[in-house]
C-alpha cells in the first residue's frame, strides 16, 4: 500500500448469503491492491450473514459493517454508496466473487487511459462450482478498447456487453455529481442504472479480462420466472431506450431495434418457456409469432451476435419449437467446451 494510491471504495450488498459469505469477502481483502475500504451492508438477514459480516470487520480494519432494515437490492447500494469515502466505487453481490488482481488491472486501466469508468468480463458459474461457463457476450465485448460515452452507450445498446452494475469500476464522482442511484423497489435495477453511468463518464475502458465470478443460483429471484419480472425487464428496457434516444437523438434508429430484441429475450429465456405460468407461456407465444411475422432491418440485425442470427433464423422458420428440448442442453454444453479450451490455452500459454 502507497500513500498516494487512490482509495477503492467496495461496496457488498448482503442478504441471506451465509453459505456464499466468507468466499466472497476473502476474495476482496486478498486483492494484489490493498488500498481498500470494505463496505458491508447487510440488508435485515436472518441467517448468520450479520454475524458473518461482525467477525471479518474484527479481522481487518479496512472493513465497515452497516445493519439495516431489509429493504431490497437497491436500497443496501444505494445505502453503502452513501458510506463511501473512497476515490473509485466498484459493485459486489454477494454471493459472487473477484479475480485476485481485479482492483489492481481496473486501477491500471483507469489511470493508463484517464477514464472514469471500466467494464471488465467475467465468467459464470453454478451454485455447486462445478460449471463454470464463459458469458454469452465473450465474442462481442470490445477488446480493450477505449470509448467516449456515446460509442459506450452505442455498445450497450446493440448488446456488445450485458449491463451488470457489477462489472462496472468507476470513478466515485461519476455517481455523486450526477446524482446516480439504483431506482428502489424493482427489479432489473442495473438496466436503469448502468447506461448513465456510462454516459456521464468522460470515456470507457473496455477490459476484456475476466476478473468476476458470477453464481448463477436455483430458486434465486432472477432464475424463478413470474408475470411480474417479465413486466419489469420489458419497462425497463424501453424506459432505457426512451431515455437514452431523448438524450442522444442519432441512437434512437436503435428504438425498434431494442423493442424487436425484447420480444427475442422473452421468446428464447428457458426459464419463461418452460414456466407453469400459462400468462408467461402466452407471452412466449406472442413474441414468437412477431419475430416469424416481422423481418429485422439492418438496425435490428446489429443487436444480434451469430449466435443470435442462428436461433432468430429457427425461430422465423418455424423450427425452433421441434429442437428447444435439445436447444439449451447444446447451448450448454459448447460453453463448458468453450470455458474448457480457453483454460488449456491459458495454462500452456
Amino acid at each position: 500500500m502507497r500513500k498516494n494510491d487512490p482509495l477503492v471504495s467496495v461496496v457488498v450488498p448482503i442478504y441471506q448469503v451465509e453459505d456464499y459469505l466468507d468466499r466472497c469477502i476473502e476474495s476482496i481483502l486478498n486483492q494484489s491492491y490493498q488500498t481498500l475500504e470494505v463496505i458491508l451492508v447487510d440488508d435485515g438477514s436472518i441467517d448468520k450473514s450479520p454475524q458473518i459480516c461482525d467477525a471479518w470487520a474484527e479481522r481487518d480494519q479496512r472493513i465497515r459493517v452497516f445493519h439495516k432494515t431489509n429493504g431490497g437490492l437497491s436500497s443496501a447500494r444505494n445505502y453503502g454508496m452513501s458510506k463511501v469515502t473512497g476515490d473509485f466505487i466498484m459493485f459486489i453481490d454477494s454471493d459472487d466473487y473477484i479475480s485476485p488482481d481485479a482492483v489492481q488491472r481496473c486501477i491500471l486501466s483507469a489511470k493508463a487511459n484517464s477514464c472514469d469508468t471500466v467494464i471488465f468480463t467475467y465468467w459464470v458459474f453454478d451454485s455447486e462450482d462445478a460449471e463454470k461457463t464463459l458469458d454469452a457476450e465473450s465474442k462481442t465485448f470490445p477488446h480493450n478498447l477505449k470509448a467516449d460515452s456515446l460509442k459506450s452507450l452505442t455498445f450497450l445498446i446493440q448488446d456488445k456487453f450485458e449491463n451488470y452494475a457489477w462489472r462496472i469500476f468507476t470513478s466515485v464522482h461519476v455517481y455523486r455529481d450526477n446524482s446516480i442511484q439504483f431506482p428502489e423497489g424493482r427489479l432489473f435495477e442495473d438496466i436503469l442504472t448502468t447506461y448513465r453511468i456510462i454516459e456521464k463518464s468522460n470515456c470507457t475502458y473496455f477490459l476484456d479480462e475476466r476478473l468476476y465470478y458470477y453464481r448463477v443460483r436455483k430458486g434465486s429471484i432472477m432464475s424463478t420466472p413470474n408475470i411480474h419480472q417479465l413486466d419489469q425487464m420489458r419497462e425497463a428496457y424501453l424506459e432505457r431506450a426512451e431515455q437514452i434516444a431523448t438524450s442522444h437523438p442519432s441512437l434512437s434508429v436503435y428504438n425498434a431495434a431494442q423493442q424487436y430484441k425484447l420480444h427475442y429475450r422473452i421468446a428464447t429465456t428457458h426459464d419463461y418457456s418452460t414456466s407453469n405460468d400459462p400468462e408467461i407461456l402466452r407471452r412466449v407465444t406472442q413474441s414468437r409469432q412477431f419475430l416469424v411475422n416481422t423481418s429485422p432491418d439492418r438496425y435490428t440485425r446489429r443487436l444480434f451476435n451469430p449466435y443470435q442470427l442462428i436461433t432468430l433464423t429457427l425461430i422465423r422458420a418455424g423450427m425452433f419449437g421441434a429442437i428447444e428440448p435439445f436447444f439449451y442442453k447444446i447451448r450448454s454444453y459448447i460453453r463448458v467446451v468453450r470455458f474448457s479450451l480457453r483454460s488449456f490455452t491459458t495454462i500452456n500459454s
